[in-house]
């Protein structure tokens, strides 16, 4: 029986790594953008400095636990924790970029209940 190629071609390992990072970069970019975005308007209504890397990593730790734990959807409801966790990736993608992780604040975070989700 022969192959039909049009409906199965043959890809190489190369063309599917590509393609592969090429999806993964512009939903990551995407996602890396909406949560730099609300980090921004948090600290805004906070009137906090939105610029990470000038705080030191404990001072970071602790404003970002506070903002995983008191932000919300645009209508006030809860993020479900599979949100929370593309948030975290995303903050913790943002710093590794800019060399700066914060070394615990996805630990913290993670033991840190929003009020409802106790």
């Amino acid at each position: 029986m022969a192959v039909d190629q049009a409906r199965f071609p043959l890809v190489s390992d190369e063309e599917i790594t590509e393609i592969n990072e090429t999806a993964a970069s512009k939903n990551t970019a995407r996602e890396t953008k909406t949560w730099m975005s609300a980090w921004a308007e948090w600290c805004k209504a906070r009137n906090i400095n939105v610029n990470m890397e000038t705080y030191c990593p404990q001072a970071l730790d602790a404003l970002l636990n506070k903002f995983y734990v008191e932000i919300r959807k645009k209508d006030g409801t809860d993020y479900e924790p599979d949100s929370l966790r593309v948030m975290q990736a995303a903050i913790d993608r943002y710093l590794r970029h800019k060399n700066k992780v914060a070394r615990n604040a996805r630990r913290k975070s993670e033991t840190a209940s929003p009020p409802g989700k106790r």
